[in-house]
């Protein structure tokens, strides 16, 4: 029969081999590890890195291509199919009036005839983004008793030029 102090001797030999097949095991895992990192540790070049154009990368994305079978039709709207177009709004934001002044015909003058609605289109734009740019300017004066008084900048105009909250809000998008 065994002793308590042979049976932990025991158990803690087993456990020392255990351990020493697994940090065999994990030593060649590295080793492997290692090799696949050293064959991939120079980048590959492509149009971000060298002067290769981006159609020469190895992983671009292929350009898809249209699922739509090829038939017989021509292309466009078919026969029978309701187009779709833009719709005159009721409440266009501007308005601007074209009359004659003189008819081409005889050269007579037109300002004072009147005139009816003969035709109207419409022209649908978005404005142009432009930037608003506000100057802020401190004075100073001298009082009646003789102190020298500077009015201050807000808070937040604190250098010479610098960008508004609206520009930094939507950069940082």
């Amino acid at each position: 029969m065994q002793t308590p102090e042979q049976i932990i001797i025991g158990e803690l030999q087993r456990l020392v081999l255990m351990q020493a097949q697994e940090i065999k095991l994990l030593k060649a895992r590295i080793t492997e590890l290692e090799r696949i990192v050293a064959q991939n540790s120079r980048p590959r070049k492509d149009s971000n890195n060298s002067s290769i154009p981006p159609s020469k990368d190895e992983n671009r994305p292929l350009r898809t291509s249209s699922l739509r079978e090829k038939s017989d039709r021509k292309v466009g709207g078919q026969p029978g199919h309701e187009g779709k177009t833009l719709e005159m709004t009721e409440h266009p934001d501007e308005i601007i009036e074209h009359r004659s002044c003189f008819c081409p015909e005889c050269g007579n003058n037109l300002t004072n005839e009147s005139f009816e609605l003969y035709s109207k289109r419409q022209v649908i734009d978005i404005p142009t983004i432009k930037q608003i740019v506000t100057e802020h300017r401190v004075y100073r004066c001298t009082c009646t008793c003789g102190k020298l008084v500077e009015s201050e900048f807000p808070v937040g105009v604190d250098c010479p030029v610098r960008y508004g909250k609206t520009l930094k809000r939507s950069s940082a998008i």
